[in-house]
């Protein structure tokens, strides 16, 4: 990376969030529920948003006890913040690290139906052959407020409530906008709902990483 990229430093973390799996056996989160991501990518839980700032995605101690995937992502956090903080720049000035919520998206229920091609049994039963017909699985999405873009004038992130959901998820995100305006006070704000990528393992910046830095 230094002799390809010309950086002086690089900082490795340890693993991502429990919603991102990687593919193959890794795609079992906890119990019955399963996930299709890419096992890990830094996009979705940790992001420098100016020289210094590092947004670090980090459910609160409740929440991880409340959830067993919010509790996975906890722990990998935690590890991920000691050793963020334990770091300094190339410069040897320490990160201001800056948590960010991470969404409050239910599983989604599904039962396994062997004459039905419907995502994700169909993507996900290959890996899984112990499944029978009629087995009940959750589903959860590589969900993440830290999959977003930055443009010239702009900046597009995550939202995620939509009617149905808890009204917890739509007061995150609208305390997931007011951080993200206080650090990019020169850009507008826009909220994009982001679940038909996420469905597949991705996320607005993964799509969008080869387009030219230009945009608007």
């Amino acid at each position: 990376m230094r002799a390809t990229l010309g950086v002086k430093k690089t900082i490795r973390l340890q693993e991502g969030v429990g919603e991102d799996p990687g593919a193959g056996t890794k795609a079992n989160i906890t119990g019955n529920i399963y996930g299709y991501g890419v096992g890990g990518h830094v996009d979705e839980f940790a992001r420098f948003v100016d020289a210094q700032t590092i947004f670090l995605a980090m459910p609160t101690l409740k929440e991880a006890a409340a959830d067993p995937v919010k509790k996975i992502t906890y722990g990998r956090m935690k590890v991920n913040e000691k050793i963020l903080r334990q770091s300094t720049d190339q410069d040897g000035k320490p990160f201001k690290i800056v948590f960010i919520p991470v969404p409050d998206v239910k599983p989604e229920t599904y039962v396994v139906d062997t004459n039905k091609r419907e995502f994700p049994i169909s993507v996900l039963r290959h890996d899984f052959p112990a499944w029978k017909q009629g087995d009940s699985i959750r589903f959860m999405p590589a969900v993440s407020y830290l999959n977003f873009v930055i443009c010239n004038q702009l900046v597009l992130i995550p939202k995620y409530w939509r009617p149905g959901f808890p009204a917890s998820c739509k007061q995150k995100d609208e305390q997931v906008r007011k951080i993200f305006a206080a650090y990019f006070p020169g850009k507008k704000i826009i909220q994009v709902d982001p679940w038909g990528i996420n469905r597949v393992g991705g996320g607005i910046h993964c799509w969008t990483q080869q387009v030219p830095g230009d945009l608007n």
